[in-house]
Order: C-alpha cells, then sequence, then structure tokens
C-alpha cells in the first residue's frame, strides 16, 4: 500500500492461493496493481499462431510443442500434471477462478500457459551460450577475475565460476523428465522466466505499430482478450484413459488410469472491446534468450564487482 496506485507487478509463478488470499483480505490492493502476470495453464486446440519458437520452427512442427485439438477424446496433452491440467492452476482452481473472475484484476492480468512457455526451449545452443557466455569456449577468455596491478600476476579464471554452471544446471535438470514423458528431444522448456518477461514487454509502449513489436517484444502485440475458466475438481467432464504414460505425482498412476478434466483452463475469445485476460498467442524464443544473456552478463559483472570489492578489504 506504500506505493501509488497502478504501479505495482505481480509475477505469480505458483499456485494463485496467496494472490487470492491477498485481494480477499485486502481488495483496496487491486487498485495498486498494474499488472499481474500469471505462469499457469494449458489451452490447447492449437491456440498457439504467428509465434517464433527457437528453432524457428511454426506451431505444429516443433516436438513437444502442446496442441490439443478440440475433439472429445483429447487426442493432444493439454497439461503436464494431469492430461488435461498444469500443475500451478490444478493444484487450487478455486483460487484461479476467483483471479480470472474477478472485475477489476481480469482486465490487469496476463496468463502464460504451456502454449507459449513450450515454444521457449533450452535447446543445446542456448545451453552452450548459458554455460560459456556469448563467446566459443574454444575462444579466448572473455573475462578474468581483475587487472592486475604493478607487481601482481593476472588471475585467468573467468570472472564468476559459479554463476553459469549453476544456470546450466537449473535449466537441465528436468530435461529428462520432458524427454521421455513429453517427447522434448530437443531441450527442455522453461516456465517461470517467461512470465517475468511481462514485465520486461510492459515497458516498450504497446500499440498497433509493427515496428513496435519488431523493436524488441518478446510477446506480441494484441488486443485479443479473453474470458477464463477453470474446471473445478471433481468435475470430471470428457475422460481420457492413460496407456503407456509414465505416472506423474499424485495424479500418476498405471497403464489404463482414467483422468477426469478437474484443473483444466479452458479460455474464450470476447467481443473486441471487451476487457478480460490477455492471453499470448505466440512469442519470439530468440529475443527472450537474448534478454536472459544479458541478464546473466550483467549478473556476472555485479557479482565480480562485489567480489573485487570484498578482496580490497580483505588486503
Amino acid at each position: 500500500m506504500a506505493h501509488p496506485k497502478d504501479t505495482v507487478w505481480i509475477v505469480a509463478t505458483g499456485a494463485l492461493t496467496n494472490v487470492a488470499v491477498l485481494i480477499e483480505r485486502f481488495p483496496e490492493v487491486v487498485g495498486h496493481v498494474r499488472g499481474l502476470s500469471v505462469m499457469g495453464g494449458g489451452v490447447g486446440g492449437g491456440f498457439i499462431g504467428g509465434g517464433k519458437g527457437g528453432d524457428g520452427k511454426g506451431e505444429g512442427e516443433r516436438e513437444g510443442t502442446v496442441q490439443s485439438e478440440e475433439e472429445e477424446e483429447g487426442d493432444k496433452r493439454v497439461g503436464n500434471w494431469t492430461w488435461w491440467a498444469e500443475f500451478n492452476i490444478w493444484s487450487d482452481p478455486q483460487a484461479a477462478t476467483q483471479i480470472f473472475s474477478h472485475p477489476i484484476l481480469r482486465k490487469k492480468t496476463t496468463l502464460i500457459p504451456l502454449d507459449i512457455t513450450h515454444q521457449v526451449l533450452a535447446t543445446p545452443e542456448v545451453l552452450s551460450r548459458i554455460l560459456h557466455g556469448s563467446s566459443s569456449p574454444s575462444e579466448t577468455k572473455r573475462h578474468t577475475e581483475y587487472t592486475a596491478g604493478e607487481g601482481e600476476q593476472e588471475d585467468e579464471k573467468p570472472r564468476h565460476a559459479t554463476l553459469r554452471p549453476l544456470l546450466h544446471s537449473i535449466l537441465t535438470f528436468f530435461a529428462e523428465t520432458y524427454r521421455s514423458v513429453f517427447g522434448f528431444t530437443r531441450g527442455p522448456p522453461v516456465h517461470d522466466p517467461v512470465a517475468v518477461a511481462v514485465l520486461l514487454d510492459s515497458l516498450v509502449r504497446e500499440d498497433e505499430d509493427e515496428d513496435v513489436e519488431q523493436g524488441g517484444r518478446i510477446l506480441p502485440v494484441s488486443r485479443e482478450r479473453f474470458g477464463v475458466t477453470v474446471v473445478p475438481h471433481g468435475d470430471k467432464g470428457v475422460e481420457k484413459t492413460i496407456e503407456d504414460e509414465r505416472g506423474m505425482g499424485s495424479e500418476g498412476g498405471g497403464t489404463g488410469r482414467r483422468e477426469g478434466q478437474g484443473g483444466r483452463t479452458i479460455v474464450r475469445l470476447l467481443p473486441e472491446g471487451e476487457e478480460g485476460v490477455r492471453v499470448p498467442r505466440g512469442v519470439d524464443a530468440p529475443a527472450f534468450w537474448r534478454v536472459v544473456e544479458g541478464c546473466v552478463e550483467r549478473a556476472e559483472e555485479s557479482l565480480f564487482i562485489g567480489e573485487m570489492e570484498g578482496k580490497g578489504r580483505g588486503r
């Protein structure tokens, strides 16, 4: 409440329970929120269109992309926790419903579903850049810990020895699960950082000029807004028999397991001019990874400065 109205961004990368409780107990907070970015849900039904994937392929060509046909059989998987549901929304569908139906907050909300995050893959090329920087690992090291003074020997270790390996390890942690369960053979997708990218895009003027998007926008400019509903638990809807699929958590299990649609996210395009939730239909993955690399470089510089100052005080 200390911040002016319409200035605060909230990024939700888990269940929406805390956000729902916040606005229920302190409804005046909504007026101070500029935007809410939610990583959650999965739409399917060929929802994505016109996005740029990390490998330059169009939708339907990319391995592992969620693209469910709107058929009762549910031939293509929509969720990552059950056949129909993504984990964050599945965890608390009531809280998600409260937010997506809020008369004010829904107008400030951007939903980043699996349809978007599954286009942003940590490919081998991306992982190499994360680990080694933009230069080839065979080239001369870009950074040194510090420039040696008179009478000192230069330390040729990389600027920061642990940051990039740590980020590389985080990105590859779930790679095998995504390969074996979801068929992502070119690298695992990233999820939460794409929701953070919504904030970066908010710094770019949003209008109908195509030059704005070409100037570095990660998510495309769109006037489309959606009504978003969540299937409550206990509503089985059209069930799906899961065959030869490795179980996932409490909803996982053996061959022949039946899954209802509890926690499924459903979006409906609203008439032009009607306010609702923003759900992007595409993402510029190369632009996203350029931003990530820039952030890593700045983090390296900051860590380097702090370590050098620490060494200076220790002398």
